[in-house]
């Protein structure tokens, strides 16, 4: 898994200046897919005071050539295809159709869109030492984190997670997506899935959250409720769990294997880690010990134990892994794609 050592740190704040940002991409690689668009919107006291858009045009094609293109080209299979009209197709044809759908970001007008090298000096004066607000940020983070490094430059910037917000503040709706948050407080939203329209619905999310957590909780309480509720309940909640369904793989690598979570997860709660591991018929646990066989490390804690030093569980970890233990320390990507 790739460190991102300079990467900045994901926090619970409420500040009166930020920056909300997003950006939609060709996919979900990062080693793969590029950035196809980035907006970032400058707020202070909860109004928008500058803003930075611009679409990106992808150094190369992430489209897929279809039977129907074929047909539509005249053409009755793939082997008729010439190679120069194959070639003009993926020319003009930058992205999935499937991704010009969901954002409405064509072909046509990302053919004349600069490179991303062209516009990240400008983007990286306008974010500044900002903290930067998005949902689901670390995804928005990661790209963007790889794009400025791959140009010299180091994004440092500390940054807020709204779904994290969502998920502590609004623990009862059935879904914490970007969505999920516009409907609960009503906020208009046009354009959904550009970045634009995201950023500035995350911002009024963000407001509309802060103002109901000060209202009811009180800033600082909730701030520090957020962290003294997630670390006394770990205990309770696995009690009170159990497997949910009979069929289970026993040839995943999970099963039977003890696994115990730590740090801030950003794909998932953490009760959802401890399901997962259940229902795989594994051994969810919150204490780590010489019966662990994987300590999953979420991703922000993971790239702090190369930038910091390690934490005190994963010394352990590898005290344990040198004493004989079967045990492996492991990123909570890296624990995603394993379970695939």
């Amino acid at each position: 898994m790739k460190t991102r050592e300079h990467k900045g740190n994901s926090i619970i704040a409420f500040p009166n200046e930020y920056i909300s940002i997003d950006i939609e991409t060709t996919g979900l690689d990062f080693d793969y897919d590029e950035i196809i668009e980035i907006s970032a919107i400058l707020v202070r006291n909860g109004a928008i005071v500058d803003q930075y858009s611009s679409l990106v045009k992808p150094h190369h094609s992430h489209a897929f050539l279809t039977l129907s293109d074929i047909n539509k080209l005249g053409f009755n299979c793939f082997s008729e295809m010439p190679e120069d009209l194959e070639k003009e197709f993926f020319e003009t044809h930058l992205i999935p159709q499937y991704i010009e759908s969901l954002t409405g970001i064509s072909n046509s007008e990302l053919l004349n869109a600069p490179y991303i090298e062209s516009i990240l000096p400008n983007l990286f004066s306008f974010l500044g030492t900002h903290i930067l607000v998005g949902h689901n940020i670390h995804f928005d983070i990661n790209f963007l984190y790889d794009a400025f490094e791959n140009a010299g430059l180091y994004l440092k910037n500390d940054f807020v997670d709204t779904m994290r917000i969502s998920k502590k503040l609004l623990p009862d709706l059935p879904h914490h997506r970007l969505k999920d948050v516009v409907d609960k407080y009503k906020i208009s939203q046009d354009c959904a899935h550009r970045a634009y329209a995201d950023a500035s619905a995350t911002l009024h999310c963000f407001e509309a959250m802060k103002a109901d957590i000060a209202q009811t909780y009180g800033i600082d309480n909730f701030i520090q409720q957020f962290f003294v509720h997630v670390r006394r309940t770990y205990k309770d909640i696995l009690s009170s769990m159990s497997p949910e369904g009979n069929d289970i793989d026993t040839t995943n690598p999970v099963y039977g294997k003890t696994v115990v979570f730590t740090g801030a997860l950003t794909s998932m709660s953490r009760k959802d880690a401890f399901q997962i591991v259940l229902n795989l018929g594994g051994i969810p646990s919150d204490n780590m010990n010489k019966k662990t066989n994987y300590l999953i490390v979420g991703n922000e804690d993971f790239a702090k134990s190369v930038k910091n030093g390690k934490t005190s569980k994963i010394l352990k970890a590898e005290k344990y892994k040198e004493q004989g233990c079967d045990i492996e320390v492991l990123s909570e990507d890296t624990f995603l794609q394993i379970i695939e």
